[in-house]
């Protein structure tokens, strides 16, 4: 017995539905994975970003770990900036620097593995960015 009748596609059962578009989405996702990990990597190395945002644009997850390496790059000038204030300044720069190449190892490593990764406080802002 067929599911589908005069009505078409509307006497599947929405659930049935969206699993087959996710398995079909996950196809997908696995080719655009394994040929842009090396692009999305790259993305965490500060001003490398822009490759994936320049020749990868038909990419979902090379321009996911662009975003997130501009914000970071963002955030890693900031750092920098933090560095000119007097007495605690630099401190607090290191501090921030360090914190933020564990972020980008950690970014790096998880693009590699091919994982849809979100970086924990810096992600959120990533999500917002249009490009």
């Amino acid at each position: 017995m067929s599911l589908r009748g005069a009505e078409g596609d509307a006497a599947i059962p929405k659930k049935t539905r969206l699993l087959r578009s996710a398995r079909n989405d996950s196809k997908f996702m696995n080719a655009d994975i394994s040929k842009n990990r090396f692009y999305a990597a790259i993305s965490y190395l500060w001003i490398l970003f822009i490759i994936p945002l320049l020749w990868k644009r038909d990419s979902h997850f090379a321009m996911w770990h662009a975003r997130q390496g501009l914000v970071l790059a963002l955030a890693e000038f900031f750092g920098m900036m933090v560095g000119w204030i007097p007495f605690t300044g630099y401190y607090l720069s290191m501090l921030i620097g360090t914190l933020l190449a564990i972020l980008a190892l950690l970014g790096i490593i998880n693009a590699l593995d091919g994982k849809h990764w979100e970086m924990p406080i810096l992600g959120r802002y990533a999500k917002k960015i249009r490009v």
